[in-house]
């Protein structure tokens, strides 16, 4: 519906009244007739415009409606990486197995955001809309920061790490149970118990997916399979149900798998085979 021509409307009314009082010599007992006769011609000309005006911003509110409930997704599968530049300039790195939501209309009237898996964010910074990420029970809102957030599917717990500026960490159906952290920091929400846990952390730690880095503090077996798993995208299988109890600490850089797989050869002692994406090991007795 195009937009109505208001002044086109108005004088056609004006011309219409002007046209009724050169062609009638007005009576004192005429008067009251003659403003009835305006006020008809008055209604018919106007209620059309009326009638198009409500309905092109009824119209727009719809079509603004329906821009508003586009999203746009981005998904990365097993062991892919992708980078997202919002429309504010907002970067976004998503890790392996994630997915990252945000609408159509950001940055219109806020920049809210939905996470799934684990997303390095470098926030472009807005005084009047605040940057908010909702993932699972939470709220992460900046006004312009570098953060971390991860969460999987199958954990009962959201984590944010801070690298720079600050952020508020808050539970979504409790927005008074929220905690402020400042760069070093790092806080996990356990969505069972509703509680949050403060911790420091090493920024090479929380960003180490994003340079290509694996590393291991302290890590147990299954905690060195999981990751490996969900780095490279491969499937990791063992012949026997039972793990070693030694832990390992150590990290790689953008290395091969098999270079990976061999130095852990070093510390557990195994022997392994690849097909495709499937590794099977087997430990030596």
């Amino acid at each position: 519906v195009s937009e109505p021509r208001n002044w086109q409307a108005y004088y056609a009314v004006t011309g219409q009244l002007r046209s009724i009082f050169n062609s009638h010599r007005i009576k004192k007992t005429d008067q009251h007739s003659l403003i009835n006769h305006v006020i008809k011609i008055a209604a018919i000309l106007l209620i059309p415009l009326l009638l198009a005006t409500g309905i092109y911003y009824v119209t727009k509110q719809y079509q603004y409606k329906i821009y508003a409930s586009t999203q746009y997704r981005m998904e990365t599968g097993k062991g892919e990486r992708a980078t997202l530049v919002l429309p504010d300039g907002t970067k976004v790195s998503l890790n392996s197995e994630s997915s990252f939501t945000y609408p159509a209309s950001f940055g219109k009237t806020d920049r809210n955001v939905h996470l799934q898996g684990e997303a390095y964010f470098e926030v472009a910074h807005d005084e009047e809309l605040p940057f908010i990420v909702q993932a699972k029970q939470t709220y992460v809102k900046v006004l312009g920061t570098t953060f971390n957030i991860h969460t999987l599917p199958d954990d009962d717990w959201v984590e944010t790490a801070l690298v720079n500026g600050k952020v508020e960490f808050y539970e979504i159906d409790n927005p008074d149970n929220r905690i402020t952290l400042f760069p070093d920091q790092t806080a996990r929400f356990n969505t069972i118990t509703h509680q949050f846990e403060r911790n420091t952390i090493e920024q090479r730690l929380a960003t180490a997916w994003k340079r290509g880095e694996i590393i291991f503090r302290s890590a147990s077996w299954p905690e060195i399979i999981e990751r490996i798993s969900h780095y490279y995208g491969i499937e990791i299988d063992q012949e026997t149900t039972k793990v070693p109890e030694e832990r390992f600490t150590g990290s790689f850089l953008h290395e091969d798998v098999n270079n990976v797989l061999r130095n852990l050869q070093v510390h557990y002692h195994f022997t392994y085979t690849k097909t495709g994406n499937h590794i099977k090991i087997k430990f030596k007795k």
